[in-house]
Order: C-alpha cells, then sequence, then structure tokens
C-alpha cells in the first residue's frame, strides 16, 4: 500500500469520455465489467460509469475527448490556490452558467476539468492498486473487475518528462514511481487519480492501462464476447479501442522479459509550408468557392525554378492544412453540415475540414504563372491557409470509371462552386 497524499483539486475523480452514442458506449464498457450508478438528461445526456475502482462519465458531446475531471463542493478555494500557483485556465465559466466548470490544457494536450457540483456522484469504494497488497496484484480472485483486471494508470504521452512532473506537482501529485527503461516514465498520483506520464513517441493518445497476472485468459473471453477493435501485440498484451476512438492498454501483470509491452507506434511526420494561399476569403465558409481567385505564393525557402514549365497543365492539385481548423472539434463520425436529413457518415466517409490531420485537397485551374506566384481558379482555401504540396493533374490518373457517390452529396454540393 502506498502512502498517498490528500488530494486537492476535489473530493470525487472521474474520467470523462465524450460520445455521439450513449447507448454503444455504455454497451461497450459493460462489456470490460462497468455497470451504469447514475444517468441523467440534464444539463445534457449523461451516464456515469464504474468498475468500482474507476468511475467514467460517459456524455453527449460532438466533440470527441477524454478528461480526467474533478467534481468538488467548493469551487472557490480550489481556484484560487491554483491561481497562486499561475495555472492558466483554458476556460473559465460565466457566474450565470448553471454548471460551474473550469478547464485546464497541459503542454502535453491532456484536458483537466474541474466542476463545481458533487450531487449524485459517490467516490468508487472497491480496492484498487493504490490500497490493495501488492500481493494481491497476482490473485485475480481479488480484482473488482473480473473482466479487465486491476485498473493501473491514466497513461499519457509528454514531451519532456521532468516538465511535466513540475507542472502536476502543481496539481498536488507525488511521484509514486520513476523509471528510465525503456523510456523515461513516472507515475503519479494525489490520492484520487493514478497518471502515467510516459516520455515516448510509442504512443500518441491518452489511455487507461489495466493490468492482470491472468490477462492472457481475459482477453480471449474478450474475443469470445464479440468485442471488436483489439490491436494485439501478444496474446497476453493489447490495445483496445472504443467506439468514441479512445483507448484501453490491457498488459499482463508480471509479464516474462520477452513479451513486449510495446505500443503500436505511431510515427510523428513533420511537415513544412511550401506555399501560402492570398485571397477574398478571410472565413471558412461553405459555398461559392467556384469563382474565387487566388494568389499562391512559394515560400522563401522555395525556388522558383520549382514551378518550371507549370504552364503546360491547364489544372493543378494543391494539398493545403487546414490551420483554423480546432482539434477538439473532430467529430469521427457525423451527419454531413449536421443536417438532419443526410445519413451519418464516418470522417472518412466527408470531405470536412475537422478531421484528423487536418488536410484538404483541391484540383483548381491554373490562370496564370509569374516567378514564385500563381493564380488559380477555385481554390476552396481560405486567405493565409498554408500550401503542402503543389502537383499536376495528369489524365492518367483521374478515374477511368464511372464515379459513384453517396446520394446526399450532390444536394450538399449544388452551391459549392
Amino acid at each position: 500500500m502506498q502512502n498517498l497524499p490528500t488530494p486537492i483539486l476535489g473530493e470525487i475523480s472521474a474520467i470523462t469520455i465524450t460520445t455521439t452514442n450513449l447507448d454503444e458506449s455504455e454497451n461497450y464498457y459493460k462489456k470490460l465489467g462497468f455497470y451504469e450508478v447514475g444517468r441523467s438528461d440534464w444539463p445534457f445526456p449523461w451516464r456515469q460509469i464504474t468498475d468500482n475502482v474507476l468511475l467514467i462519465m460517459l456524455r453527449t458531446d460532438p466533440k470527441i475527448y477524454m478528461a480526467l475531471t474533478y467534481y468538488v463542493k467548493d469551487l472557490k478555494p480550489i481556484i484560487k490556490n491554483l491561481e497562486s500557483k499561475r495555472i492558466v485556465f483554458y476556460h473559465v465559466p460565466k457566474k450565470e452558467d448553471t454548471i460551474q466548470r473550469y478547464t485546464i490544457l497541459t503542454d502535453d494536450g491532456f484536458w483537466i476539468s474541474l466542476v463545481g457540483n458533487i450531487s449524485g456522484f459517490k467516490k468508487p469504494v472497491g480496492p484498487g492498486m493504490l490500497t490493495m497488497s501488492p500481493e494481491d496484484y497476482f490473485r485475480p480472485e481479488k480484482y473488482t473487475n473480473k473482466t479487465i483486471g486491476l485498473f493501473g494508470e491514466l497513461a499519457h504521452p509528454v514531451k519532456e518528462l521532468a516538465k511535466s512532473i513540475e507542472f502536476w506537482q502543481l496539481l498536488g501529485f507525488h511521484v509514486l514511481s520513476k523509471q528510465e527503461s525503456p523510456y523515461p516514465w513516472a507515475i503519479i498520483s494525489d490520492g484520487l487519480s493514478i497518471i502515467g506520464l510516459h516520455e515516448t513517441t510509442e504512443f500518441s493518445y491518452p489511455a487507461i492501462t489495466y493490468f492482470a497476472s491472468d490477462m492472457k485468459n481475459k482477453i480471449q473471453l474478450l474475443k469470445e464476447d464479440n468485442l471488436t477493435n483489439i490491436a494485439e501485440k501478444n496474446k497476453s498484451n493489447v490495445v483496445l479501442t472504443t467506439p468514441e476512438q479512445q483507448h484501453f492498454f490491457l498488459f499482463q501483470m508480471g509479464m516474462e522479459q520477452e513479451e513486449s509491452t510495446t505500443i503500436p507506434k505511431v510515427v510523428e511526420i513533420k511537415i513544412t509550408p511550401v506555399a501560402t494561399v492570398s485571397n477574398e476569403r478571410k472565413t471558412p465558409l461553405d459555398d461559392n468557392w467556384g469563382e474565387i481567385i487566388s494568389e499562391i505564393t512559394l515560400t522563401d525557402t522555395i525556388p522558383e525554378i520549382a514551378f518550371k514549365n507549370i504552364s503546360k497543365f491547364s489544372h493543378l492539385e494543391i494539398i493545403y492544412y487546414f490551420n483554423k481548423a480546432e482539434k477538439e472539434a473532430i467529430i469521427y463520425a457525423g451527419k454531413p453540415r449536421g443536417k438532419e436529413q443526410y445519413e451519418e457518415m464516418g470522417i472518412f466517409a466527408q470531405r470536412k475540414k475537422d478531421r484528423p490531420n487536418h488536410i484538404g485537397i483541391c484540383i483548381v485551374e491554373l490562370l496564370e504563372h509569374n516567378g514564385n506566384k500563381l493564380k488559380v481558379k477555385g481554390l476552396d482555401a481560405i486567405d493565409g491557409t498554408p500550401v503542402i504540396d503543389i502537383k499536376p493533374v495528369f489524365k492518367e490518373f483521374l478515374p477511368t470509371i464511372e464515379i459513384k457517390q453517396a446520394e446526399w452529396v450532390t444536394d450538399m454540393m449544388k452551391n459549392y462552386w
């Protein structure tokens, strides 16, 4: 058992996960050993689930994210304390807001919410890794969650471990364990929450992590229960992707050295703009792009010779970056433009700007080439948009068979150009 600190952020903590389909999400987590302990439609539809160790708040929101949430009786002294430590709040509520909510966004992109309401919320009382005897880690019969084992940490990748630890210490967290292999990482806690800080590029998302001495058997049972989106590293270690595109790590407790704990590696890509768009459109609008004339100017790092003989082509393909789009606004499945008459489509079955990597592609007519500038027609990018790449349109790259598309596209695009 650990000598735990006293939490300073609130009385109850939970992991908030937003969803566009509460029923689907709750049914998925029930397969992982969670059960419902509360629900309401005020101030928005939500469900509270737990395995008696970890509390999860499922709430409807078109913005998909995960956050560490604290429910607080009296926000004022907590906020005053944090402000004295120069903690910057990403969102501050208005006095007239029914629910008082403060949010913090860490330098590593992790959300923390402080909510001035504890009505209807109860702290889980089951024994977890912070409170149970280490000997019981290897006794599955002692696990509160018989399906996936012991909640171990909310794992989060960070850029600089030392800097991250320093920030979390301002929030009342203490370092419980710190290691340098296979990369720098630490386990921290404030007595309520357990966070794993991992200085690595092996994963790029927060993940709820569970351990079990019989994880191999538990994974097999999940498969037999038809649980989908299981990425295996080996038979005892997997990554689950939930319906909301969040992640669970399920790891074998006390695994042998030859068994890898490596999480599917994400390759980070650095892209530098090659040009910038200039035109009269200052804000992103959905329609009337056909007559827009834009000027594309190469950056100082790209020589004019890169445009040599480009005038031999009538059309160009412009690949650009939606630099005004918000990362937290990504909806992985929804109705195009939010219109009820259209069917729900996955983000990769749409062309909207709020997408995982914020990349746009458009075929334009080349009107003029002059030095380091191009004048084009029909580019659906606003003024100041960074251009990632420019390619000539080859007939041979265009489809040679009839194009098939969803019925709603024609209606939605009738005024686009």
